[in-house]
């Protein structure tokens, strides 16, 4: 489809600046086709979609019950308009907070404060972008049973396999 116009405040506007709120109006799509962490970009410059992708993550806090992240602990995502299930798929490294250096390659484990190098898996493609590439869409929380327990950022997009 084709964005036609923008408005802010039911008004005509050629730019929108960041925190309005904008109806876009478009030529070739249904209102029912859009959805939530759909983003509009340039047809020449498609924005980049995965099912996978590898993150630093800071553990903020970790669950009573859960109290370490391992291969394979579930939660989810939230990342720019995107709330979605994720699976830490592979844990790939622990990383010193002070230099940034691996303490550790293929930890079992992660426990609350550490800063970790994991790959994230999701059931469906999501429109996401590496953070030094596009820092609003490369970022993102971590949370279960309603508490915030890592913040991210997307450092790697893994490329999605043909069926």
């Amino acid at each position: 489809g084709d964005i036609v116009g923008i408005l802010v405040k039911e008004k005509p506007v050629d730019v929108a600046r960041p925190g309005e709120n904008v109806v876009i109006q478009t030529k070739g799509l249904d209102e029912n086709e859009l959805l939530s962490g759909f983003v509009i970009c340039e047809k020449e410059r498609p924005s980049r979609k995965c099912t996978a992708f590898e993150a630093q993550l800071r553990i903020t806090e970790l669950l009573a019950q859960k109290p370490l992240m391992t291969n394979g602990y579930r939660c989810i995502l939230h990342c720019h308009t995107i709330t979605t299930e994720c699976q830490i798929a592979k844990m790939l490294a622990i990383i010193d907070k002070k230099t940034g250096n691996v303490t550790e390659k293929k930890p079992r484990f992660a426990k609350k404060n550490q800063v970790v190098r994991v790959k994230v898996r999701v059931p469906k493609s999501i429109a996401v972008e590496c953070y030094k590439d596009f820092s609003q869409l490369g970022r993102f929380t971590l949370r279960d049973e309603g508490k915030t327990i890592a913040i991210g950022r997307i450092t790697e997009l893994k490329p999605e396999k043909k069926k």
